[in-house]
């Protein structure tokens, strides 16, 4: 569980991000798997850097707001809908200090909104003359969405979705030998990434044998079903997650 953050809204705005980066270090969870490395924020994390109040104060020093002279009601807008709206965008955008400007604009846009995580990589935005938005912007909002984009699985259900193998909320994975030539891995997860079967606390310390298909249909034909204890597909590949 991530501990609490404070922003202060009399911090100047460099202090803020330097803040924010240094909690992000601290709390993002790194680990392997098959060669891949993954990084995410875990939802505590995630809770306790955007509470309405650290929200606020970075709203209100930033300071692309304030050469537009953005009004304190127009700020206070801003702050409530990226509260309702755009948590995880937020952090997206302290953390590659792309401005509260650039969030703004960017929730102009239809559809997008936390709900609609991640963006597609066609994704590009206009300002209020309707001129796109800087490319580089916008891709580096894009490449940095896996950090705050940790699916959360649950037990019992096998037609869950992650959008990136670069953020599952995977804490340990050991590929398991003499199966041949298909892929088995020994695993456990983050236990505020899981939900039901026992409690998240309890899931956390337990391994899990994950097991890769192409498809959901040919892990139903797999004997490993029966040991089911949730299935997703990430990335055209079938994760089936079971007992060992």
């Amino acid at each position: 569980m991530a501990q609490p953050l404070t922003i202060l809204n009399t911090s100047s705005h460099s202090l803020q991000l330097m803040q924010i980066q240094s909690y992000i270090i601290e709390n993002i969870v790194s680990s392997r798997f098959d060669g891949e490395r993954i990084e995410f924020l875990p939802r505590s994390a995630i809770a306790a850097l955007t509470t309405e109040t650290n929200i606020e104060a970075v709203v209100n020093q930033d300071p692309d707001l304030k050469t537009l002279h953005f009004p304190s009601h127009s700020r206070a807008f801003l702050s409530n809908r990226i509260a309702n709206e755009a948590k995880r965008m937020f952090i997206i955008v302290v953390s590659e200090r792309l401005g509260m400007d650039f969030l703004r604009v960017l929730l102009r846009e239809t559809h997008s909104t936390d709900a609609n995580l991640p963006l597609p990589y066609a994704f590009r935005i206009h300002d209020e003359n309707n001129n796109f938005w800087d490319d580089g912007d916008v891709e580096r909002f894009l490449d940095a969405q896996p950090m705050v984009c940790a699916p959360i699985f649950r037990a019992g259900r096998f037609d869950q979705k992650a959008p990136f193998r670069a953020s599952l909320p995977i804490v340990k994975a050991e590929k398991m030998v003499g199966h041949g030539d298909e892929e088995v891995w020994h695993v456990r997860f983050h236990g505020e990434h899981l939900a039901g079967g026992g409690g998240g606390q309890d899931l956390e310390q337990r391994w899990f044998t994950m097991k890769l298909f192409e498809d959901k249909d040919e892990a139903k034909e797999d004997r490993m079903w029966a040991k089911g204890v949730f299935g997703f597909t990430c990335e055209y590949t079938y994760y089936l997650v079971g007992n060992p």
